[in-house]
């Protein structure tokens, strides 16, 4: 079973195919054109299949692969779940907090 190890890789491979470029997805998410390559590549290698087809230049540089436009399918609602789960469990961590105040001894 492949096991993705980071989930903010997937946030950058979402914001690549939203964009339709690695260089437009490093300025949008504030990060390095060489990281963004890198955190797809780190996908790739967990996944075990190439996400991306790239060509040198041109408008369409890049084109998913069949495993990409699987992902792309899932990766939305897989970040939405994680998202959430986050906010749950935030919004529980506040109902249960008690605070008390002592007057200094």
């Amino acid at each position: 079973m492949a096991a993705i190890e980071n989930v903010h890789d997937l946030e950058v491979f979402k914001e690549v195919v939203g964009t339709g470029s690695f260089t437009q997805a490093a300025r949008a998410l504030k990060m390095s054109q060489p990281a963004v390559s890198l955190a797809v590549k780190r996908l790739e290698r967990q996944l075990g299949a190439e996400l991306f087809q790239r060509q040198p230049f041109g408008p369409n540089a890049i084109s998913l692969t069949d495993a990409g436009k699987i992902l792309v399918s899932h990766v939305g609602i897989a970040l939405q779940e994680i998202d959430g789960a986050a906010q749950e469990i935030e919004s529980l961590e506040k109902r249960h907090a008690v605070r008390l105040s002592l007057p200094p001894v």
